[in-house]
């Protein structure tokens, strides 16, 4: 028999449920930031292989941390780096590499060049005991870059490594190379193979007269003109180089001698069945590690991976940080390692790259489940990926998941039940094959929901063929009712009503079904969809809750009273322009040919060259321009120039509290627009606006344009 497992939703992760939830008080530091106390949910994604996020409250603030634990004695899991294998060397954000391949989970890898659409890992790439890609370059002065490796027989360890590539032809070392399978910038000689090239048609695209040395068996082939594409043999190899280095080299090369290319290492690289590159190492032996030049010093959002001392578990993990999250030192993110169980550990690449996916077993669509810091996820080179090798087989047990910790008697909560065979994985089973079983008199079953009749202790049972799963749930009489927060709409906004209802103990639960609700009055707009409202109308009012006799109620104001902060009739004095890196270039202005209203708009000029950093391009407000009294919302009209980039706005609150707010996310569209991005609640008035922004998380191209900003309007309630 197995028992249900009834989940608590954390609204904050997407699409992944819980299983079980527990409460830690932790008085113990970890590293300069005390622990005050955590907060762990844990789901089980299949035998072998589970998912935890910790939220820990510390002095310091806020801290999220998201772990895969890998069983690595479970057969049919297997450990895999994943990359762009149909464009070579194009940068791919961490939840394509992995849902195009299949895996269960994984996380963001290798640190990579930042400039340019495509780039190369610093470290090693094996993939199920193929060599793709190595460089002699890496560690080459002093230890920078760590390298986690499973052995042929699956067992796990961290090292640096300084590699060798030795090419002979006719027995002799003519030229030196520098990597196998690593584009960058082609200055130095280089390998290139058929296990990641056809032929050199992509790498032609991208570097002009480029001379090629193309072996098979063991032989000089073929060694083709400038600029002249190639294809690679199979089981075979070319040395590709520049036309500057050829000219010095053509005389060494002649088509028929023998040829021969080895990696030198202090392990035996060529006989790992998976290796993958990261950073500075983090534990060695059980001890903080501190033996590389490459670690990043403060709080940063973090990636790593570790292994317990028995070799036979692995940790992924991803911390968040520069938002919420506080991020993690080198130092805590060693004793957060240590706690898991690590015994030796590495760094990924951190900071905006920082990345965890899941699979969802409801559509096979993975999920990022922590928060990137660029707040989208950042396109990479690599990524290290969990699969799993095996398929659904016989179901052998069934689960059933609530989405609720407690119940309220007489609210509908959803119940899913999956069929689970020998390895854990999860089917969803069709209710029409499932009886569902409880006391007449403590709750009924409707479709697939629960509707509990009687408070205390109520059993459930639930039938699969001979498959039965039972448990005990809590039941409590709901005692309040209560909105999350007051609607401060434009005509046209949609709003999710969320409700939170509370039992005589103060106890707490999300409610969202069996709720009625009226508008009033009901021009006002309507809740459609169990719980979202559309507004429809300029005015104020309310909305009406009611579950059972409990009832709740919430302020709503549409529209509002407008007033001009600024139209740019006058001079833009305290005005500048900047831009971030340094590679952007543009400039602000009046223009007196384009206008929402009257007769002039500021222009931003931008030039954001093809690169994958976030660009940005500021107008800033030098003493802020202050919106007086508490306005609600800010309206501000848009002249769009059709490219996708991202309009945001800055600004600081009476505590020089800093608050982003989306304008537009995508200004795909030429014209004028008018946009409304509403305060948020926790901001302390008087706000200033320090700055609007253009950004670009993804230039696939050089993009330059300009945009016209005019008539931004300050909206207030007071007028209701």
């Amino acid at each position: 028999m197995r028992f249900f497992k009834f989940l608590h939703i954390d609204k904050k992760i997407i699409s992944v449920f819980f299983i079980g939830a527990t409460l830690s008080i932790l008085p113990t530091s970890v590293g300069a930031a005390v622990t005050i106390f955590e907060r762990v949910h844990s789901k089980n994604i299949l035998n072998g292989l589970t998912y935890e996020e910790r939220s820990r409250v510390t002095d310091e603030g806020l801290l999220y941390i998201h772990t895969l634990k890998v069983d690595l004695t479970r057969p049919y899991l297997s450990l895999r780096p994943v990359y762009e294998q149909d464009d070579y060397g194009l940068k791919v954000r961490t939840s394509t590499l992995l849902e195009k391949t299949g895996a269960l989970a994984g996380v963001n890898a290798d640190f990579f060049g930042m400039t340019g659409q495509y780039s190369a890992s610093f470290g090693p790439i094996i993939k199920d005991g193929d060599l793709i890609s190595v460089s002699s370059l890496i560690n080459k002065e002093a230890n920078g870059f760590a390298s986690f490796y499973l052995n042929e027989n699956n067992s796990p360890f961290i090292t640096y490594i300084t590699s060798d590539i030795e090419f002979l032809n006719d027995g002799k070392k003519n030229i030196e190379v520098y990597a196998i399978n690593k584009i960058t910038d082609m200055v130095m000689p280089i390998i290139i193979t058929d296990k990641a090239f056809n032929s050199t048609a992509d790498i032609d695209s991208r570097f002009d007269n480029l001379v090629k040395v193309v072996v098979e068996d063991g032989f000089i082939t073929y060694i083709s003109e400038k600029g002249e594409t190639v294809l690679i043999p199979d089981g075979g190899y070319a040395l590709v180089m520049s036309s500057v280095t050829a000219d010095g080299y053509y005389n060494v090369f002649k088509q028929g001698q023998s040829a021969s290319l080895k990696v030198n290492a202090h392990i035996d690289i060529n006989n790992m069945s998976t290796g993958i590159g990261g950073g500075a190492r983090v534990l060695l032996n059980g001890e903080l590690a501190n033996d590389s030049n490459s670690i990043i010093k403060g709080r940063q959002p973090r990636t790593a991976i570790g292994i317990n001392k028995e070799k036979n578990e692995l940790y992924m993990v991803v911390i968040d940080g520069r938002g919420q999250s506080i991020g993690a030192t080198h130092e805590e993110l060693a004793e957060i390692l240590l706690n898991l169980g690590a015994y030796d550990a590495m760094h990924f690449d951190g900071g905006g790259s920082s990345t965890m996916v899941l699979k969802d077993d409801k559509d096979d669509k993975v999920n990022v489940v922590n928060t990137p810091s660029d707040g989208a996820e950042r396109k990479v080179i690599n990524s290290f990926g969990i699969f799993d090798d095996s398929e659904m087989g016989e179901i052998v047990d069934i689960q059933a998941e609530i989405d609720k910790e407690f119940l309220f008697n007489g609210v509908p909560a959803l119940v899913s039940v999956y069929g689970l065979d020998d390895k854990g994985h999860r089917k969803l089973l069709d209710n029409a094959e499932l009886n569902f079983e409880i006391d007449s008199e403590r709750g009924i079953f409707l479709d697939n929901a629960l509707l509990p009749k009687a408070t205390g202790s109520t059993e459930v049972i639930v039938k699969y063929g001979d498959f039965m799963t039972s448990s005990t749930i809590n039941v409590k009489e709901l005692t309040e009712l209560r909105f999350t927060k007051e609607i401060k709409n434009s005509v046209g906004d949609i709003f999710d009503l969320n409700l939170i209802g509370a039992a005589e103990n103060g106890q707490q639960n999300i409610i969202d079904l069996g709720i009625n609700y009226e508008v009033i009055p009901d021009n006002l707009g309507e809740v459609v969809d169990d719980g979202v409202f559309i507004s429809k109308t300029s005015g104020a009012g309310y909305i009406k809750a009611t579950i059972l006799d409990v009832t709740a109620y919430t302020p709503v104001y549409i529209g509002g009273r407008e007033e001009l902060i600024t139209s740019f009739e006058q001079d833009i004095s305290g005005l500048n322009f900047t831009a971030y890196p340094d590679i952007v270039e543009g400039s602000i202005s009046i223009d007196e040919s384009t206008a929402a209203q009257g007769s002039r708009s500021l222009a931003l000029n931008y030039s954001f060259p093809k690169s994958d950093m976030t660009e940005a391009a500021y107008i800033n407000y030098t003493d802020g321009l202050l919106l007086q009294g508490d306005p609600r919302a800010i309206k501000i009209s848009v002249y769009g120039d059709s490219y996708n980039k991202w309009l945001r706005m800055r600004l600081l609150d009476a505590n020089d509290k800093e608050h982003i707010l989306d304008i537009v996310k995508n200004l795909d569209f030429v014209g004028f627009k008018q946009f409304t991005t509403n305060l948020p609640d926790a901001v302390a008035y008087p706000v200033r606006i320090s700055r609007v922004y253009l950004a670009s998380t993804d230039n696939q191209s050089d993009s330059q344009g300009t945009i016209y900003i005019d008539n931004i309007l300050a909206v207030y309630n007071d007028e209701f």
